[in-house]
């Protein structure tokens, strides 16, 4: 992911997650995000998140937005 987005202001947070490929892309100083998955299957979708998540302070960009949303 990182080869694809390597300017240093674009954030690149990739891991698993039961069996789930997720990837977050970020350009933090324009709270903007791109949350991937790619299921078991391999159907990509793209879950929702909480905008106000991406705030100083908060969870930001990261792959936590989907395996371990804030409550």
């Amino acid at each position: 992911m990182r080869a694809a987005f390597p300017e240093q202001r674009v954030t690149v947070d990739t891991t698993t997650h039961e069996g789930v490929l997720v990837a977050a892309v970020g350009v933090p100083a324009e709270r903007d995000c791109l949350l991937p998955i790619r299921t078991a299957g391999g159907a990509v979708e793209s879950p929702g998140y909480d905008p106000t998540w991406l705030e100083p302070g908060e969870t930001g960009c990261r792959t936590g937005l989907y395996t371990s949303p804030p409550r």
